[in-house]
């Protein structure tokens, strides 16, 4: 025998405003300048390391951007200890450039190394030395540096005084990056006004240490880098003046982030991409309930330029919509041939907005991606794509039905159980309702219907039907419809009414019993 089993769920709703609906919708072009396309080196981490021989390592994170160098500096106590090899992510660095300085047990080392485009992300960085030495080293990353020529010569100067100074030749936009080796036994370093310090560390051994400092200062035509000591000792000093990486004619930078999220969160500035990787956003959300992600389009091409805009069509389970800078809806053009978004100088951009909604009465645990591109216009060839990907919570009952008997003679009983399962890991379930129906050939028997709670909280109602579930207040009498005493063979369905939360992971059975004619 079959029965048919209807179950109809329903899902906990976030209440949302007019007010809120409009802020969505309503949005603006953001025509405020950024940095000058190409024209800033930008400083990423910074992170040192100590030791007290011939070799040792510490850990240096180099985040997402494009145009990358990594640089390290190693202050050594004695000049006559030497870096052997230098790696970060067991890639080799290049030395730049060193400087030996002052006499004797006075004579200090420095020296600076280097490494274009380094792997993105946390890395260790391993010195190796000819000897046991008393060193510190620390290591900087940058974006937006011309890898090409990522900086001019190394300059270097040394003495015996109580103030560090260099003049380093430099130009506007470009960067200057000093580092000093100096006595540790007494000196402590001041760094000099205008400049950012990156470290300031000793190397904290017996018998003689060293100070290992660095810092920046944004480029003239002359740059002098200073650091005051607190007394008079021997110092060497190097510096470099990183350069800018070169204008691009045409890029546009799609970023992507989550309407609740601060600019912050935006992923990634100053870095191109497609297929998205690295700039993906993810959240989730009952079916019904948008999902809303903020989808920046910045011009970071020299001239000004206009870009197609692309993205992913909606689906039978999700739907999608593309909202232009104005809140225009563009979702036909966008997931069509494309559209074209408006005008931008260099360093300016626009806003969109990307809403994802599961459609209502959809499974949970489905996940939608909506990837969406801007191609610049000027040079079709450069591109970037950021990706969406929204997971739908809505609760999953999965229902197991049993009887107690496989073969049923007439005039027997049949007990029906059906034990339903919220699934783990998506959201709540709340008005659930579970009805069963009775086939013509069984009669219902009478106070037969139950509800056992399990693991959840749940409490059951029940109600009847006489008319194939159109109404629900049949009341069950025994013998109606030609039934013998204790049975209604009127009853064609029941109904029952749980009242509510079901958290995921939880169970419930409901039960009947019906008599086979």
């Amino acid at each position: 025998m079959h029965t048919l089993l209807t179950v109809i769920l329903g899902w906990v709703r976030q209440p949302r405003s007019a007010r809120a609906l409009r802020w969505l919708l309503a949005l603006a072009v953001l025509l405020s300048a950024a940095r000058p396309a190409g024209a800033a080196v930008v400083r990423d981490a910074v992170s040192t390391g100590y030791g007290n021989s011939s070799a040792f390592t510490f850990d240096h994170t180099v985040g997402i951007g494009t145009d990358r160098v990594l640089i390290v500096g190693v202050s050594i106590f004695n000049a006559n200890k030497t870096v052997t090899s230098l790696t970060y992510g067991g890639v080799a660095l290049t030395r730049i450039g060193f400087i030996d300085g002052g006499t004797g047990s006075n004579d200090r080392r420095l020296e600076s190394w280097r490494l274009v485009n380094p792997p993105i992300g946390t890395n260790v960085v391993s010195v190796n030395m000819s000897s046991g030495a008393k060193v510190v080293a620390g290591a900087v990353s940058f974006f937006g540096v011309n890898t090409a020529s990522p900086h001019g010569a190394f300059i270097t100067n040394e003495a015996r005084t109580n103030l560090v100074t260099l003049a380093v030749p430099s130009a506007v936009g470009e960067l200057v990056l000093d580092m000093v080796s100096v006595t540790g036994n007494a000196a402590t370093a001041t760094v000099g006004a205008g400049q950012s310090q990156l470290w300031n560390d000793y190397s904290r051994s017996n018998g003689g240490s060293v100070v290992g400092t660095a810092s920046t200062e944004p480029g003239a035509p002359m740059v002098t880098m200073t650091w005051g000591l607190s007394t008079v000792d021997y110092w060497v000093v190097g510096a470099i003046s990183l350069k800018p990486a070169p204008p691009r004619p045409y890029q546009p930078d799609a970023m992507i982030k989550l309407i609740t999220e601060a600019d912050a969160a935006y992923f990634y500035d100053y870095w191109y991409e497609n297929p998205a990787a690295l700039q993906v956003k993810s959240a989730s959300s009952l079916a019904g309930v948008p999902v809303s992600y903020r989808v920046r389009i910045e011009n970071d091409g020299q001239n000004p330029d206009r870009f197609v805009v692309t993205g992913s069509a909606s689906t039978t389970a999700f739907t999608v919509q593309y909202l232009d800078g104005s809140g225009v809806d563009r979702s036909a053009d966008v997931t069509g041939a494309g559209y074209t978004d408006i005008l931008l100088a260099s360093g300016a951009a626009t806003t969109w907005t990307l809403v994802v909604t599961r459609v209502v009465g959809g499974a949970g645990g489905n996940v939608f991606t909506s990837d969406m591109t801007a191609a610049s216009v000027g040079d079709p060839t450069k591109t970037d794509q950021v990706r969406a990907i929204t997971t739908s919570l809505s609760p999953n009952l999965v229902m197991n039905k049993s009887a107690d008997l496989a073969n049923a003679l007439p005039g027997q009983d049949i007990t029906y159980s059906v034990t339903a399962s919220s699934a783990g890991g998506l959201g709540d379930a709340t008005g659930i309702v579970v009805v069963d129906s009775i086939p013509e050939y069984a009669g219902f028997r009478i106070g037969s219907a139950s509800f056992d709670a399990g693991t959840s909280t749940l409490t059951s109602s029940l109600s009847y039907s006489n008319d194939d579930g159109v109404t629900w207040s049949y009341v069950p009498g025994t013998g109606s419809c030609t039934a013998p005493s204790g049975y209604d063979y009127c009853v064609t369905h029941v109904r029952w009414t749980l009242a509510g939360i079901m958290p995921p992971s939880r169970t419930f059975t409901v039960s009947m019993a019906v008599r086979v004619k």
